[in-house]
């Protein structure tokens, strides 16, 4: 009989212990997936702030270059229009890789399939840092997380490309492992 009750109450007992477990994971889960949005948040918003800032700087130098146009001191003047202008070419360039991240975020943010594999557009939780596979913006502090942005086309992306949870990854003399996929 008390043979009985020891195995009943070992069932309840590991029941509460599961649906405890379960719970957990729910929300620590829950907390990590809404890592992706947090992560796109700060992307974004930066590379609105770089943009924004990028536009209030040519329209700066495009002042700079119609009052210049009003001088005509010879070569001076010539030198002070190309500097003008090389630095507008500058910021124009830069202009344009921070809007074209910033569609390039937007197109991943509408992915919606749960990946399976490391590939573009996944953000690749390990026992390190997190990586963002397909922006390649640097290292990112976020909370107390480090989030790295790697372009496809970087070693660590292609070493890592179709690696899945649980799969061991390099990371520089580092070995990491896989703990999920966003």
């Amino acid at each position: 009989m008390a043979e009985v009750n020891l195995s009943r109450s070992w069932a309840a007992w590991s029941e509460r212990l599961s649906t405890g477990m379960h719970s957990l994971w729910k929300k620590i889960k829950a907390y990590f997936s809404g890592m992706k949005d947090k992560v796109f948040d700060a992307l974004e918003s930066h590379l609105q702030a770089a943009v924004k800032e990028g536009e209030s700087h040519l329209s700066s130098l495009q002042g700079s270059l119609a009052s210049e146009a009003k001088s005509t001191a010879g070569d001076k003047h010539e030198t002070g229009r190309a500097m003008i202008h090389q630095e507008m070419r500058q910021v124009n360039d830069t202009l344009q890789r921070s809007q074209s991240a910033l569609d390039e975020l937007t197109r991943l943010r509408q992915v919606s399939i749960a990946p399976v594999r490391v590939a573009a557009g996944v953000l690749v939780e390990t026992t390190g840092p997190w990586v963002l596979v397909g922006l390649p913006f640097g290292k990112l502090s976020l909370d107390e997380d480090l989030v790295l942005g790697v372009s496809v086309e970087a070693p660590l992306a292609q070493a890592w490309h179709g690696a899945q949870v649980g799969d061991e990854v390099r990371l520089g003399p580092s070995t990491l492992q896989i703990v999920a996929l966003h």
